[in-house]
């Protein structure tokens, strides 16, 4: 297995400010200057575009060993690194080959000799190309006839440019580029007979003349490759996966892959004697296939398709958040899939649906999704929360969202039978969908709400914030008090106790003047939570950040 080199980097400006989102070339210092081949992972599986982009301003790459010119361009600023050696010798105790002279010497062929060149380890016979720094086009390569230490001679048979130059960067000159590899997939001979029936050692038929009427292939168990290997085992495991569409069949004319036909593998392929029918569905195809044909068959199976049933109370995506181009009215509501609340049926979002809070229910993406539970038709609550529901009819499979004031019990459109809350938007007191975003089950508010900044006592209090009511969500808040005392807050469900610092239930803000403090604290069915000092009066902030909504994932 080839090995790739790694290089990293760091891209700054001359200020020291990383260069975030600079984009990265790659050339290899050879003549022409040809863009390198990149990978981003150290067996060269994953290739890497060049140029690419540095997000974080830490480029990294692997390619093969040499010499190579980086280019980092943001805007008007650019980096340029000239002849930066990579390769994997530095995970060794290795030696250098890159020198430099400062020799003038004219561009040309035959014995050229450049003095200076110190702590390289040339040797007669190798092959080594010197370029003038300043201008990459003119260069001179060729073979190392000596080196002893200082003086290096060259008998150069390729040049690049013109001139006389004391500007030299002298390294190893690349290899000659390979031949072209032969074509990916297994090798077999086109049969023009369109018979289902054995095609002969190392031969594929279909089982029509036209390509986009085909439906099935006979294909032998034997390749046209050297020695006709037998590759019946790939071949059955074709129709393995569990999806209806089993895989994609791609079959290119060897030496001129624009003569090409893909089709899905759609059933089950029929084992025979020497030979196995595939069944096909036409995807795309171009040009033709002449009997005796040489081709190239490769095959991209399918993921299994996924269980019937999804687990009891599962979700997946269908997160929330305000609409860009009215946030303060809409919703979007983002693709994914849930198990309905009584784990009955699938209900899946194919695509991302907009809602609008301030208009009645109607079916489809930018329409009405008020369910009926507001005081006057077609016009949300002010300071109310409306639960968010995924719905879907059973008898057309069509699925949709619903906003209702109502965490356990929408008013369904008329044919709606199933459903599964997703989350909750909270309409102010100014009409507005308070802005929020949301990472899965948690909710974090654009601006913190000051849900209590009042005087309590040593009695507990019961506060509500702004977390969706009905759902036991766990709200994310700050609290701070104005004088000494002990200040507790927990639960409802938890027993009123005073505040203590040595025992139960403890503190959550310390006798001491302006203690501040983060917490999470479960809130009950009203959307509470209870509150109680250890002095007779003291002044109470709690500023609410986010919740976390379980959106039914425990039903």
């Amino acid at each position: 297995m080839t090995i790739y080199a790694r290089w990293e980097g760091v891209l700054q400006d001359d200020e020291g400010n990383l260069l975030l989102g600079a984009q990265v070339e790659v050339r290899r210092e050879t003549p022409g200057a040809p863009l390198a081949t990149l990978y981003a992972d150290r067996s060269g599986a994953t290739p890497l575009s060049n140029p690419f982009v540095s997000t974080d301003g830490k480029p990294a790459f692997h390619v093969a060993g040499g010499a190579y010119k980086i280019t980092a361009t943001l805007g008007a600023f650019q980096v340029v690194r000239r002849y930066v050696p990579i390769g994997l010798a530095a995970e060794s105790d290795g030696v250098s080959y890159i020198g430099a002279s400062a020799t003038s010497v004219a561009i040309g062929t035959g014995s050229k000799t450049f003095a200076g060149v110190a702590g390289v380890s040339y040797t007669a016979g190798q092959r080594v190309i010197s370029v003038s720094d300043a201008d990459e086009a003119n260069y001179m390569q060729g073979v190392v006839t000596s080196y002893d230490g200082d003086e290096l001679v060259v008998d150069v048979d390729v040049t690049g440019g013109s001139g006389t130059y004391a500007d030299w960067t002298i390294n190893l000159a690349p290899g000659a580029d390979g031949v072209d590899g032969v074509s990916a997939g297994y090798l077999f001979k086109f049969d023009s007979a369109t018979s289902m029936a054995d095609p002969g050692a190392g031969d594929i038929r279909l089982n029509h003349a036209t390509l986009s009427s085909v439906t099935a292939a006979a294909i032998s168990d034997l390749s046209a490759a050297v020695g006709n290997p037998d590759v019946s085992a790939a071949i059955l495991a074709w129709d393995d996966s569990t999806n209806p569409v089993r895989g994609t069949l791609i079959i290119k004319k060897k030496g001129a892959p624009q003569n090409i036909a893909i089709y899905n593998v759609v059933g089950a392929s029929t084992d025979n004697s020497g030979w196995t029918q595939l069944a096909l569905s036409h995807v795309a195809s171009a040009g033709s296939f002449a009997n005796g044909n040489e081709l190239t068959i490769e095959f991209s199976r399918a993921g299994d398709q996924p269980p019937a049933n999804l687990p009891r109370s599962y979700l997946a995506g269908l997160g929330l958040a305000n609409n860009a181009t009215d946030p303060t009215n809409d919703v979007d509501i983002a693709p994914g899939a849930a198990r309905d609340s009584t784990d009955a049926a699938n209900i899946v979002l194919a695509a991302t649906l907009t809602k609008q809070l301030d208009a009645s229910w109607a079916v489809g993406s930018n329409q009405g999704g008020l369910d009926g539970t507001e005081s006057v038709a077609g016009t949300p609550d002010v300071s109310t929360w409306y639960h968010v529901w995924l719905i879907k009819r059973s008898d057309t499979g069509v699925v949709d969202v619903l906003f209702s004031e109502s965490a356990t019990s929408p008013s369904m459109p008329a044919n709606y039978d199933l459903k599964r809350r997703i989350g909750a938007v909270y309409n102010d007191a100014a009409g507005n969908i308070l802005a929020f975003t949301q990472v899965g089950d948690d909710v974090w508010w654009t601006t913190a709400v000051l849900d209590f900044n009042t005087t309590i006592g040593n009695a507990r209090e019961l506060v509500t914030v702004t977390a969706p009511p009905g759902t036991k969500a766990n709200v994310r808040a700050f609290a701070s008090h104005g004088t000494s005392a002990n200040v507790l807050l927990q639960p409802t469900t938890e027993t009123d106790a005073a505040p203590s610092a040595s025992a139960p239930p403890g503190v959550s803000l310390r006798a001491v003047t302006a203690d501040v403090g983060a917490f999470v604290v479960p809130t009950d069915a009203s959307g509470r939570i209870a509150v109680r000092a250890s002095a007779a009066t003291t002044t109470l902030r709690i500023w609410t950040v986010g919740y976390t909504d379980r959106r039914g994932r425990d039903a």
